[in-house]
């Protein structure tokens, strides 16, 4: 069995077709671009329209041969809101992750009932991390948005129903949202739906992300190059997807590189916490298992920036392998604090990066040993958010194992995988039909 599989992200969807079984990749990963717009300093949003061009142009550049597609699979950036209106239009752009714009609906959650959101949702109240968050600051923009919505979905849903027509959240999404008793009842929450102003209504009935929610319409199919009647799976969120085809169990850590790199971490004993994402694993029949997501500092990456400011003489491969070697013993008393390069995803206020200590005889070998220990500093402080001492396995979705294992020394011992492209290998995994306990 052959599916295609999709891994909607931010600003790029790719798409590849996996044999089932085997989690095969045939043929080249296909990425296609869309559009991400910046109309302020805080704002990262996108056209819903285009999110499905792009998946609609992916699809057609995998699936040549249209009759050995048995299925469609998503893994989907999240939360990510898209509100319909009488005639399922969206009524406005999608706001990403990264978008900061909520803060005040954040800060207004927050000082309400922060403490009962928390214990509720599983995540605290901030921007960028709850859809219900940002359809709060919608509405203190243009108070009779509202009166228009007929439907509230996240994008992996819309994209469902745009390829069925039928509307579904999958249980990582409906903890996304603000609106779910993910510790409590798991069901919406009519309280907090209230106070986003949401109508339980316009929420679509929640199920598993390996759940066929459809089959793909005629319209669909012709844009996608694709034969009509194939089954669509609802999907979830990426990370969810990637733990899934690492095989992760309570215990093992993945760490997903990017501009904010985070670990997470599934467990059958959630404790919320104000620096910790919680939301249901999608593929467990009962509920009975939770990812914490909590943000790393930094990550590789962070060091290739201190290389191009600093190092630039040097080759890349000369200083991961000879500066690196030198800043890891280097004793300094230049402390990198705050560590946030990209930002903090779980924090309401805005949160930056500064070396501290520094003097004229300052050298630049202590830059890069301050970062080294912050880096320590924070890992340490995400095992301990997660829960654990120590990972069971490490999952790395961005490789460099080498320079993970040379800058955190606690990783020796323990086993450490990488895992390509487990998004989409996810995507295909929800078709197995024993994918959760894999």
């Amino acid at each position: 069995m052959q599916v295609l599989a999709l891994d909607v992200g931010a600003g790029t969807v790719r798409a590849a077709v996996v044999d089932v079984d085997t989690l095969a990749i045939a043929g080249d990963i296909q990425c296609v671009e869309f559009k991400i717009s910046v109309p302020t300093a805080q704002a990262a949003e996108c056209r819903a329209a285009d999110v499905w061009s792009a998946v609609a142009k992916a699809a057609r550049r995998v699936a040549p041969a249209k009759d050995a597609i048995d299925g469609v699979g998503m893994s989907c950036l999240a939360p990510c809101g898209v509100w319909l209106d009488a005639k399922d239009q969206p009524l406005t752009s999608v706001w990403l992750p990264a978008d900061r714009r909520s803060r005040p609906a954040a800060r207004q959650t927050w000082a309400l009932d922060g403490e009962r959101f928390l214990a509720e949702v599983g995540t605290p109240p901030v921007p960028g991390r709850i859809s219900a968050i940002v359809w709060k600051q919608l509405l203190a923009q243009d108070a009779y948005l509202g009166h228009w919505v007929r439907s509230y979905l996240h994008l992996n849903g819309w994209l469902g129903f745009q390829m069925t027509g039928e509307r579904r959240f999958d249980p990582a999404g409906a903890s996304l949202t603000g609106l779910f008793g993910t510790m409590t009842e798991r069901r919406w929450l009519e309280h907090w739906c209230s106070h986003f102003e949401v109508n339980s209504d316009w929420l679509p009935e929640v199920v598993a992300g390996t759940q066929t929610i459809g089959t793909l319409r005629s319209e669909a199919a012709g844009e996608m190059g694709m034969i009509a009647g194939v089954p669509v799976k609802v999907g979830t969120e990426t990370l969810a997807s990637a733990l899934l085809a690492a095989g992760a169990e309570p215990g093992d850590v993945l760490i997903e590189e990017g501009e904010s790199p985070l670990a997470a971490s599934l467990t059958v004993e959630p404790h919320p916490a104000v620096d910790c994402s919680t939301y249901l694993f999608p593929f467990e029949p009962n509920g009975a298992k939770y990812i914490c997501v909590v943000p790393l500092p930094f990550g590789i990456e962070a060091f290739s920036w201190l290389h191009r400011l600093c190092f630039a003489e040097m080759s890349e491969t000369t200083f991961f392998e000879e500066a690196l070697d030198r800043a890891v013993e280097q004793q300094t008393s230049v402390c990198f604090d705050p560590p946030w390069l990209a930002g903090h995803p779980l924090a309401v206020e805005a949160q930056h990066a500064s070396f501290r200590g520094l003097c004229s005889a300052t050298e630049r070998i202590e830059l890069l040993a301050a970062m080294v220990q912050a880096l320590r500093r924070g890992w340490r402080r995400a095992l301990r958010t997660l829960g654990l001492e120590r990972p069971g396995r490490l999952f790395l979705s961005g490789g460099n194992v080498s320079v993970w294992k040379k800058v955190l020394p606690e990783l020796a011992g323990i086993s450490i995988h990488e895992v390509q492209d487990a998004s989409l290998r996810g995507a295909a995994i929800m078709f197995q039909q024993k994918s959760v306990s894999r």
